[in-house]
């Protein structure tokens, strides 16, 4: 059927069709794997930006918090009870609006708060959701702003257990929006 030169000819090209066959495969998986790799990037980094609102978030509330025990001598009941929050800070690139928080769930967070006694209270913010980052933010009547990383849950956290969490800094340049 074919000679020698025709057969070694054929045999080359099939040997040479079976190496770019293989380097095509390579090439998928390596483009299938940088693929996962990029989607869990973005996954990772959208938890962090939910996890640093979550953390200003906090912060504001506490504040506003303080704010109505001041013109009323003892904490809200509950959260509505406080006026409307419309904040930016400008450094942060953070902003919240406390129609956001309405449904108690916002951007990867449940917000909890509990009136404990006319002068005590606990709020927290604790993850929720698909991948969420596992750190939970919440503060007290003494307005430390405190963190958690181990044992995190999306379950309301105590006052005693808030308290046992480390400090955290404080926004700043937090300015209130014009109406």
């Amino acid at each position: 059927m074919f000679n020698a030169a025709e057969e070694q000819c054929l045999f080359l090209a099939i040997q040479c069709m079976r190496k770019l066959n293989i380097k095509i495969q390579i090439k998928r998986v390596v483009v299938s794997s940088l693929c996962v790799i990029g989607v869990l990037i973005v996954i990772f980094i959208r938890s962090m930006s939910c996890a640093h609102q979550a953390r200003f978030n906090v912060d504001v509330l506490e504040r506003y918090i303080q704010l109505y025990h001041l013109e009323h001598s003892e904490y809200p009941a509950a959260l509505p009870q406080i006026r409307p929050i419309d904040v930016v800070a400008f450094g942060e690139s953070l902003a919240l609006n406390s129609r956001d928080l309405e449904k108690r769930e916002w951007r990867g967070y449940h917000y909890a708060y509990q009136r404990l006694d006319k002068d005590k209270f606990v709020l927290s913010a604790s993850p929720v959701g698909f991948f969420p980052a596992r750190i939970e933010f919440g503060t007290t009547e003494d307005g430390f702003l405190r963190f958690n990383t181990e044992d995190v849950d999306s379950a309301y956290d105590s006052a005693e257990e808030v308290q046992e969490w480390q400090a955290f800094r404080r926004s700043e340049g937090v300015v209130t929006r014009p109406q």
